[in-house]
């Protein structure tokens, strides 16, 4: 993970970078929760700035992520935990992009709000979104 820093240091390519991460998260086979994890805890540290489309596309990836890993999981109570701290860090994002200028972010961030509801849904955890 240590390449990513070049794509993040430079703007032009800084949006190149959080489209390529967001089509990995996608297309690859992740394996569980704990992957997912530690993919986030590298590349939040090197996140800077304001919200961009791209990096609402990449928290998005991320969601239907732990949708997927929620679809498959026989033991729900026990991703739980892991699931709410990720949450937690996305949220933060979410919110200060809800007031944006931008209609697209607002939109986007609108719309990954709503992903997170489905996916606390299949958790049986509606009440920790408030």
């Amino acid at each position: 993970m240590s390449g990513v820093k070049v794509f993040i240091a430079d703007n032009l390519t800084q949006k190149r970078g959080y489209k390529l991460l967001a089509r990995i998260i996608e297309k690859y086979e992740l394996q569980s929760v704990e992957e997912l994890y530690e993919i986030r805890e590298e590349i939040t540290p090197l996140m800077r700035g304001q919200a961009t489309k791209q990096r609402l596309q990449l928290i998005k990836s991320y969601i239907d992520s732990l949708i997927r890993f929620t679809a498959q999981s026989t033991d729900k109570a026990a991703m739980l935990p892991k699931i709410s701290e990720l949450l937690r860090s996305m949220v933060i994002e979410l919110m200060t992009s809800i007031n944006n200028s931008n209609i697209k972010i607002r939109t986007l961030s609108g719309e990954i709000f709503g992903r997170i509801s489905v996916l606390l849904a299949s958790l049986d955890a509606l009440s920790q979104l408030l």
